[in-house]
C-alpha cells in the first residue's frame, strides 16, 4: 500500500478540531468557582472522546484511511494538544489560588 500524507493530514485537521473544541468549551467557564470548573472540563472531555472516537471510526471506514497515517496525525496533535491544555487549566488554577 502506498504511502499517502492526506491521511496524515486528516488525522492533524481531526486532531486540531478537538483541542480547539476544547479551548473554546474550557473558556466557557474561566471565571466559574474551581469545583465547578472542573467538572466542567471533565464533563467535556468526556463528549469530546466519545465525540473523536466515533469520528475516527467513521473516517477510517467511510474515507478509506490507513490507520497507521491517520492516527500518527491524530495522535501527534492529540499530545501536543493535551499538553496545552493542561499547561492552560494549571496557569488558571495557580491565578484562582492567589486571588
Amino acid at each position: 500500500m502506498e504511502v499517502s500524507w492526506v491521511d496524515v493530514v486528516y488525522g492533524i485537521g481531526l486532531g486540531s478540531l478537538y483541542h480547539g473544541l476544547g479551548f473554546w468549551w474550557n473558556g466557557r467557564g474561566k471565571g466559574w468557582p474551581m469545583a465547578r470548573f472542573v467538572r466542567w472540563v471533565l464533563g467535556g472531555m468526556a463528549l469530546r472522546l466519545v465525540g473523536a472516537l466515533t469520528l475516527i471510526a467513521v473516517a477510517l471506514k467511510a474515507l478509506k484511511l490507513q490507520p497507521e497515517l491517520f492516527l500518527l496525525g491524530f495522535g501527534s496533535v492529540f499530545v501536543l494538544g493535551l499538553i496545552g491544555e493542561v499547561g492552560w487549566w494549571h496557569r488558571g488554577a495557580s491565578e484562582k489560588q492567589r486571588r
